[in-house]
């Protein structure tokens, strides 16, 4: 397939993806099976204690979800392969930035790294990497960079338009801001008629509050007054039973009274007769006096009163 010739940048970007996808990863499998051999990879994150400082790990979100599949697998095997696809593309906000970090030197930063985990042959990898010219291995990375390129104008496109909303968005905001002025000042507004109502409310509870007391005190008032009612109405039931008792017993008084009378009458006439009988009984004491007196005269005297005057 038939390449375009490709800028200085876009040989650095190819030159760097090769370099952290293929040398690197595999320095750092070399100190990774130093550190820990293959053959125990598997005893050694089972562990009891590494698994739960793996555990820990997880539950701070240090280890994902994916690396902790990685580490413990369905199958029981451990796979920390290299990835050969897959790989997430460079942003391409950091592309620009690659032709610069490559020609400055900072290079050999990572060529170091590589040297000190991997040896001398993999930094004369690295060496080569940076100075052989690319063939058509690199097909895909190079396709990447013309596609990056597209992408790059389509998004210069994207920023004018960009802009251009930018601008319409300015302005926008100024409307909205002198809608928002204006709705936040009828808010505030509302806010204080909220508020002056909220206190007419109060007032409005304390008066509620208050009638309420006053029907109650007023109910109260009229139980009291209803009972009160009830025992005069049973009051005068008992005044007019009494009153006909009364009534009953004064026909009776006046019964009486009259008998009375009567006996008074009949008890005077006796009076008069036994005073009448009084006088004729004391006048006939006198009579008997006297006659007494005679007869002890006569038993004094031997002769008799008939016969003196003879």
């Amino acid at each position: 397939m038939a390449l375009n010739a490709l800028s200085h940048e876009e040989e650095n970007y190819v030159r760097m993806s090769l370099l952290l996808t293929g040398i690197s990863q595999r320095a750092v499998r070399v100190l990774f099976d130093k550190k820990i051999p293959p053959a125990s990879l598997s005893l050694t994150v089972n562990d009891n204690i590494k698994k739960k400082k793996l555990n820990d790990l997880r539950g701070r979100r240090v280890i994902n979800q994916a690396q902790w599949d990685l580490l413990f697998p369905t199958s029981g095997t451990v796979d920390l392969l290299i990835p050969t696809s897959g790989i997430k593309p460079m942003s391409l906000t950091r592309y620009s930035g690659i032709s610069c970090f490559l020609t400055s030197g900072k290079s050999n930063v990572i060529n170091q790294a590589v040297f000190r985990l991997g040896g001398n042959a993999m930094k004369q990898e690295c060496d080569q990497l940076m100075t052989k010219p690319l063939d058509m291995s690199s097909q895909e990375i190079l396709i990447e960079v013309q596609q990056a390129n597209k992408d790059i104008e389509s998004i210069k496109q994207s920023l004018d338009l960009i802009q251009s909303d930018h601008t319409d968005i300015k302005t926008d905001m100024k409307t909205f801001k002198s809608s928002h002025d204006s709705l936040k000042k009828s808010c505030d507004l509302l806010q204080v008629e909220q508020t002056e109502s909220r206190k007419d409310i109060v007032v409005l509870k304390s008066d509620h509050q208050n009638l309420k007391k006053s029907h109650d005190l007023l109910q109260n008032e009229q139980t009291v007054s209803k009972m009160d009612g009830e025992r005069v109405q049973k009051d005068v039931n008992t005044l007019k039973l009494n009153h006909t008792i009364i009534e009953n017993s004064q026909g009776l008084l006046q019964n009486d009274q009259r008998e009375v009378r009567i006996d008074v009458q009949n008890i005077k006439s006796d009076y008069e007769i036994l005073k009448t009988s009084q006088d004729l009984l004391q006048s006939d004491q006198i009579k008997a006096k006297e006659d007494v007196k005679k007869l002890t005269s006569l038993s004094e005297d031997p002769v008799p009163w008939n016969r003196r005057g003879i």
